[in-house]
């Protein structure tokens, strides 16, 4: 039996919204913005950005979804002025800025070494503690592992420390957008069975 199945455009508000109350009670995610639509509306963004890259998966039950990037691809983020005013009449000016500033810091500290990326991956909270997120996350690792490919994600939320050093990440470094604002984790994993460990190559300091 399928654990997994490709992410489409028919699962485009499904899969946004098990993100969004995944991530409700998420440091980072509280930081940028605390309004009640501010998740729906990241993450109907977010989901075809990345479903469009064809390597993003929902639960074989629809209970949980992860979305990837491949090696040297870029998400297709939607642009322009109607979108910029629905997030600012959504979630704020402020939002917008830290929204802003967490990108920079990001795409500042983002190994150039060649990898896969996890963006986010998400569970229903009511299946938590069921293996979903395993058999979500393992189903891309196994694909990296067979390619000799390593895996970069920032976590947001130090609960999840545990579930991907399970999976063989490790902490890179720890950044944060301002001095008062909560932590992220740059996590990296090796390809398993690789003879020759990954030493990535960090982007510089910001």
């Amino acid at each position: 039996m399928t654990d997994v199945r490709p992410l489409t455009s028919d699962d485009d508000i499904h899969a946004a919204a098990i993100l969004a109350r995944a991530f409700r009670d998420d440091p980072i995610m509280n930081w940028l913005s605390t309004a009640p639509d501010f998740l729906p509306l990241l993450f109907n963004l977010s989901v075809p950005a990345y479903r469009a890259q064809g390597i993003s998966y929902l639960g074989a039950g629809g209970e949980g979804v992860a979305l990837w990037m491949g090696p040297g691809k870029k998400a297709q983020w939607p642009s322009g002025w109607a979108v910029l005013v629905k997030f600012v009449s959504i979630a704020g000016w402020r939002a917008l800025c830290r929204l802003t500033l967490l990108g920079n810091k990001v795409e500042r500290a983002h190994p150039v070494t060649p990898h896969y990326y996890l963006f986010a991956i998400g569970i229903e909270p009511d299946m938590a503690g069921q293996g979903v997120g395993s058999k979500l996350i393992e189903h891309m690792l196994a694909r990296c592992d067979r390619e000799g490919q390593s895996v970069y994600l920032e976590n947001s939320n130090p609960r999840n420390l545990p579930f991907y050093r399970k999976h063989g990440f490790r902490v890179l470094r720890e950044v944060r957008p301002t001095r008062t604002s909560p932590t992220l984790w740059l996590m990296w994993r090796e390809p398993q069975g690789s003879m020759s460990p990954v030493i990535p190559k960090l982007a510089r300091r910001g």
